[in-house]
């Protein structure tokens, strides 16, 4: 479980240090940073655990803009493999380039050395706490994510590396959402733009959870039956939903199953679907799940079970809930005993205080916050 993040010089995070609980909503104006955050833990996820390149995912534009420091920094602390992780990563850039390089990355578990890589030098330690190899870094890239150590011995490095690799940032966009697959996708992109690629990739890797989104969506969208990919040529496949109809006044003849091209369902029933596959092929075990506005296009009606399954399971699977919401249901659930509000004083850096309500109101925090009585 992610216990803290600390993030300095990265748009409006300066000297940010943010302590999130197992479950938590993120309360504040627009433009107050609680994006960033979210965009802060896929960056670290993408260049750790994934092996991408800092081009584009540091510095350069990222840079706070209200300072003149060629630096930054980021601390992710987190609980597993029985003791306390603590990661963190320093960098610069090269020169008159934008390019980042990293002056420093290191990895401890309850302060003892995991991964060290630092003026020239990467060493990595086994689980004794043994320096096993040494080698000189690619300082363009990530050292945690350029090894792949041996299947024993180096327990604490690979737990750490899948669980950042597991960080899981969502906004879904049904606008985005393709229903194409030219091939497999191992990875969903934020917006789920490639919905149907990854879903492809799901079908043959996560069977069960597959079966289970079906046996979900199902009871939650009427007339639903399945989603199948149908071949298109060339090796590329055709998200299809197939539709069944028993409705006594429907003709004899219109009876039984039909199927739609994913774009041919409205906003909201793609939003829908992509939330539930949220819950059924994302939130495993003890993963962080970071959510962005998940009532976007889906009704009163359709945010309250979602919600209550997702929390459900993630009690279930002992998995952590970062969300994003303005909805009235998700407030009054949820904020009192789980809101952070963040704020930027003065337009400057970001500040996060616990969700306080009207001293004495007996209102639900939704009503509160929209008449300006609690910040939210």
């Amino acid at each position: 479980m992610l216990t803290r993040v600390y993030v300095d010089n990265f748009r409006c995070f300066v000297n940010f240090d943010f302590r999130p609980g197992p479950r938590q909503l993120l309360l504040g104006p627009n433009g107050s940073g609680k994006s960033t955050l979210f965009e802060v833990l896929a960056r670290l996820r993408d260049f750790t655990a994934r092996g991408l390149p800092g081009d584009g995912l540091f510095m350069g534009d990222t840079l706070t803009r209200w300072q003149r420091v060629d630096e930054q920094r980021f601390v992710l602390e987190a609980d597993g493999y029985g003791g306390t992780f603590q990661y963190e990563l320093v960098l610069k850039t090269a020169g008159r380039s934008d390019r980042p390089y990293v002056t420093k990355e290191s990895l401890y578990h309850d302060k003892q050395p995991v991964f060290l890589s630092e003026k020239g030098r990467a060493l990595l330690f086994d689980d004794t706490h043994h320096e096993t190899a040494g080698f000189p870094p690619d300082i363009f890239r990530s050292g945690l994510a350029a090894i792949t150590p041996p299947d024993a011995g180096f327990e604490r490095f690979a737990w750490f590396k899948r669980w950042l690799g597991s960080v899981q940032c969502v906004r879904i966009d049904p606008f985005r959402m393709d229903g194409r697959a030219d091939k497999e996708a191992i990875f969903a992109e934020a917006d789920f733009g490639n919905f149907a690629s990854w879903y492809r990739h799901l079908v043959l890797e996560q069977s069960a959870a597959v079966g289970d989104l079906r046996d979900t969506l199902r009871e939650t969208i009427d007339g639903f039956d399945s989603l199948d990919l149908k071949e298109a040529g060339r090796g590329v496949r055709l998200l299809t939903v197939i539709l069944r109809s028993s409705d006594h006044d429907v003709p004899v003849q219109s009876k039984g199953r039909f199927d739609l091209g994913f774009e041919e369902l409205s906003d909201g029933q793609r939003a829908l679907i992509g939330l539930y596959t949220v819950l059924h092929c994302f939130a495993q075990r003890g993963a962080l799940l970071c959510i962005d506005e998940p009532d976007n296009f889906i009704s009163l009606a359709e945010i309250q079970p979602w919600l209550q399954r997702l929390e459900d399971r993630a009690d279930d699977e002992e998995a952590q809930l970062l969300l994003i919401s303005h909805h009235p249901e998700l407030l009054n659930q949820l904020a009192a005993d789980h809101g952070i509000v963040f704020s930027r004083p003065g337009g400057r850096h970001v500040t996060v205080t616990p969700y306080k309500g009207a001293p004495g109101s007996e209102l639900p925090p939704a009503e509160q916050i929209a008449r300006g009585w609690a910040d939210g």
